[in-house]
């Protein structure tokens, strides 16, 4: 699969896929509109308050990716040794010794 595997490709389940789905637009419909407010007419015409939280933003967001793509990596490496779906601690503990739809396949890898 070449592209962008989509925004609900790293969600086990249809529910959990639509969401993160909806979270992931209602972020981006906030983002859209507090975005146009930080140009006030007083800082023309530099607008650097602007200027700047636009580039704090976007900086945030590339450590995000990164720690994202990061830590995906890290859990598909663990996977591959052990053997088993790719998921948190947090998901190992709860469905240990348990059989779990969510978790049934093996080759569970997230995407990046």
């Amino acid at each position: 699969h070449w592209g962008f595997p989509g925004a609900g490709a790293n969600y086990r389940g249809y529910t959990r896929k639509v969401a993160g789905g909806s979270i992931i637009a209602a972020a981006f419909s906030i983002a859209n509109i507090i975005g146009p407010q930080t140009f006030q007419a007083r800082d023309a015409p530099d607008y650097w308050p602007a200027k700047v939280t636009l580039v704090v933003a976007t900086s945030l967001a590339i450590v995000v990716a990164i720690a994202l793509r990061l830590l995906y990596g890290f859990r598909n490496s663990r996977a591959d040794k052990l053997g088993e779906p790719a998921m948190s601690h947090t998901e190992a503990r709860a469905v240990r010794g348990r059989s779990s739809v969510d978790f049934a396949d093996p080759g569970y890898r997230y995407a990046y």
